[in-house]
């Protein structure tokens, strides 16, 4: 498993998979409202890194145990209004979804409220993020490996059938969901460029409709492996790698060129 501490640009994605900026509607008196940036996951290896990151950047960071009662989940979560905007700042030019970013232009407008007495964290803040906003728009281009990765840890999944099936050959699968094509555009365009053949759908079953990037040919899922599994921090991804090595692995009458180079 790989672990260090998350750098400015892997913290963004993890923000824009599994993080959310809270915000005190503005309906709500000044003295009765917050502000919290949190990221939450089951598995504790990458907020711990995550938090270790932010730290070293200036940002405080808390890592909290079993969230709202549920014992296995963990959060990562900053609270005052200066750590906030330091991190956003530091984010911002690689935050890719619109909705993150339509998240930060609320905390904008709510460090930007009229106040009869100004905190100096709240000064702090306006410094450190209101002119880095304007014009600010969501990061594109290619998702390198490392990125991918993130993605990969966040919103998707990796298919292997079980060993109890009947048919020899199942349908391997390595997909990324998400609400907003643009990401998973940036997504298939890395792994393009990585020689990965890669495809983007939509699917109308839920709502709203989701899209995703799927990896479906044997030995093609094994390159993105390949490419993602050293910055690979959550042990469910982990096992998922394991499981299709196992499949890679089982008896067959006859070995075919994808499958040979996947098991290479």
């Amino acid at each position: 498993m790989h672990r260090r501490p998350l750098s400015a640009r892997e913290r963004a994605a993890w923000f824009d998979t599994e993080g959310n900026l809270y915000v005190t509607p503005p309906s709500a008196p000044l003295k009765k409202s917050v502000a919290i940036y949190c990221i939450s996951q089951f598995d504790q290896a990458p907020l711990e890194d995550f938090k270790n990151g932010a730290l070293a950047d200036g940002v405080r960071c808390q890592l909290l145990r079993g969230f709202r009662g549920k014992s296995k989940e963990c959060l990562a979560k900053i609270a005052d209004l200066e750590s906030i905007a330091r991190e956003i700042g530091l984010e911002l030019p690689f935050i890719r979804t619109a909705r993150k970013l339509a998240q930060v232009k609320r905390f904008q407008e709510f460090i930007l409220r009229p106040r009869v007495l100004t905190r100096k964290s709240v000064e702090a803040a306006r410094k450190l993020l209101c002119s880095q906003l304007d014009g600010c728009a969501s990061s594109r281009r290619p998702m390198e490996a490392w990125e991918r990765t993130i993605w990969f840890e966040a919103e998707g999944y990796l298919y292997v059938p079980s060993p109890n099936v009947s048919y020899k050959w199942g349908p391997v699968e390595l997909r990324v969901s998400q609400f907003e094509r643009k990401p998973l555009d940036d997504f298939a365009e890395g792994a393009r460029h990585d020689g990965i053949d890669c495809r983007l759908g939509y699917r109308w079953r839920t709502k709203p409709g989701e899209y995703y990037v799927r990896i479906r040919r044997i030995d093609e899922v094994a390159k993105e492996l390949v490419l993602e599994s050293p910055y690979i921090r959550t042990a469910k991804r982990l096992e998922q790698i394991q499981s299709f090595k196992e499949y890679l692995a089982r008896p067959r009458t006859r070995v075919t060129k994808s499958l040979g180079v996947a098991r290479e």
